[in-house]
């Protein structure tokens, strides 16, 4: 699925506590960049999202693992 240029939501997955940025799931934002090639191992598969709103610990970008982002309605 392409998520680039699309506005999506951050939802609880393994993935996304593993990386320690559980503090992120309800929080929207806009896929910018989708890396997802299969030579990346599949927890490092996913897209940096620029957050909606408030920065999270000073930053407004952040790498968002595939299995934590659903397309927002």
């Amino acid at each position: 699925m392409d998520f680039v240029g699309k506005k999506v939501t951050i939802v609880k997955s393994l993935d996304l506590d593993l990386f320690g940025l559980l503090d992120l799931v309800g929080r929207s934002g806009i896929a910018m960049e989708q890396l997802d090639d299969p030579s990346r191992r599949k927890q490092n598969r996913g897209c940096y999202v620029k957050i909606a709103g408030d920065p999270y610990q000073e930053e407004q970008t952040w790498f968002i693992p595939l299995s934590a982002l659903k397309i927002a309605e």
